[in-house]
């Protein structure tokens, strides 16, 4: 049986002080021992893989994407949530099942690359399984529902189809559930996806409270969603009337929020909103990078760690962050709440690597398995280079992970003891066949929504402007 002896310059084990000089000894898909290179024993016939000046750590987890979309980053064109939501479904409807499969097969690829080994991601076509598995990664794929009117059942047939097709068929990638949005499924629909959740046994995860156009679509019954979003989706729900409540307190009304749940987002949310979220067991994805890049807000994180509430980085997709570059979010994360909120001793680097580590781990209930270095956990790993100009010197490793490292400084990522992408080299997936396909699809993509023109930039926002 094949022995790893991985070293490092540093060693991040999580859950015990960083190790300098440090070893991580793997056997088959196992960490076997955690501690000082001097101190451990790998016997003559392990294989040794010395990392030198890098940072040894636990693969990163991204608890939020939609690997489906990855073809489309760079399409957003500064637009605000509801135009960028009109544009997303027009691209979409431009692609073909093979299209989705071969852009979440790139997003895995850039997962990889990015030093992420477990991912969490929502999906409407259950293209994502297919590229985890492939890749050879670590996840959950949550199929999305979607429905304002007609019947929920109907809704979800096609969907529990899906899943009953997938579920069980990967030993590292698992199946969950997605109702979108309050503004994408109905009350009823909510509650048949919560009972089909509870009779299968598999976690949720919805979209919630993301923009203050949906808020305002809860609390009122105005704003662009309804006026534009809707309409563009020719849904026929003129008789619909909103609960007069914020989206967390609406779900709640339902009795949907419950331990399993993740809520994605949560930037518009109140003390009450919160405060119901912590009593539900309710776990939240944070997105700092998409939600300032649609115009949505800043999620209250220090309020959510505050009430206890489990919290784990996401990403979202290309198509609202352009990367999945998790170092890069766990930065901006960082000091967009230091811009907002000043200094606070309860959010340090090391809390931030935590959520993008064992925190996320903790959020998709994966923390007994990943999300640490210690024995008997899964041998998911990564490793990011400290020889570059920007990383040089590192005076403490978690310091120089938020602030200096980013994903081109990922020399290594190994999932379950297989190294999957090692000093520029992907080995599960074939990358030059991928680039190609992607590169077709996108000139296709293209020809089907050219570049605006700078009358229409100028016009970005208004009814006018917007692709239909």
């Amino acid at each position: 049986m094949v022995v790893l002896l991985l070293t490092a310059r540093w060693v991040l084990p999580i859950t015990a002080p960083p190790i300098e000089d440090g070893a991580v000894l793997v056997q088959k898909d196992q960490i076997l021992a955690v501690g000082k290179r001097k101190e451990l024993s790998a016997g003559k016939d392990a294989k040794c893989i010395n990392l030198g000046d890098a940072i040894l750590m636990p693969g990163l987890v991204n608890v939020h994407s939609h690997l489906e979309l990855t073809v489309l980053r760079g399409t957003s064109r500064g637009q605000s949530f509801v135009p960028w939501l009109i544009s997303l479904v027009a691209r979409s409807r431009c692609m073909t099942e093979e299209d989705f499969q071969v852009s979440a097969t790139w997003g895995a690829v850039e997962a990889l690359r990015a030093g992420v080994t477990c991912l969490a991601d929502t999906t409407r076509t259950g293209a994502s399984f297919h590229a985890l598995h492939q890749a050879g990664l670590r996840g959950i794929t949550y199929l999305e529902v979607f429905g304002m009117h007609g019947d929920p059942a109907a809704a979800v047939s096609p969907v529990l189809a899906r899943l009953k097709n997938l579920k069980g068929s990967s030993t590292r990638v698992s199946i969950g559930i997605s109702p979108h949005s309050p503004y994408t499924a109905s009350g009823p629909l909510f509650l048949v996806v919560d009972e089909m959740a509870r009779q299968e046994r598999i976690p949720v995860a919805v979209h919630l409270a993301e923009a203050p156009a949906e808020s305002e679509l809860m609390l009122s019954g105005t704003g662009e969603i309804r006026s534009r979003f809707w309409p563009y989706l020719d849904w026929p729900v003129h008789d619909w009337q909103p609960p007069a409540t914020s989206p967390v307190k609406y779900l709640d009304r339902l009795g949907v929020l419950r331990p399993g749940t993740m809520a994605v987002h949560c930037v518009q949310v109140s003390d009450d909103d919160v405060a119901i979220l912590a009593q539900r067991g309710v776990a939240v994805a944070h997105c700092p990078v998409s939600n300032a890049y649609l115009g949505n807000g800043v999620a209250p994180l220090k309020r959510f760690l505050s009430a206890g509430i489990p919290v784990g980085l996401g990403t979202d997709s290309a198509a609202s962050n352009d990367t999945i570059d998790l170092l890069g979010e766990i930065k901006f994360g960082f000091l967009l709440q230091k811009a907002v909120h000043g200094c606070s001793e309860g959010l340090t680097p090391a809390r931030m690597v935590y959520m993008a580590t064992l925190g996320g781990a903790q959020v998709l209930g994966l923390s007994d398995l990943v999300g640490s270095l210690e024995p008997g956990k899964k041998a998911d790993l990564t490793a990011v280079q400290l020889t570059q100009v920007h990383t040089t010197p590192c005076y403490d490793p978690y310091v120089t992970l938020v602030h200096s490292a980013r994903a081109d400084d990922v020399v290594l990522t190994m999932v379950d003891g297989k190294v999957l992408y090692h000093n520029g080299m992907v080995f599960s997936v074939p990358e030059s066949g991928y680039r190609k396909k992607v590169e077709e699809l996108s000139v296709r993509l293209k020809k089907n929504h050219p570049a605006p023109t700078a009358k229409s930039q100028s016009l970005e926002g208004t009814k006018t402007g917007t692709e239909k």
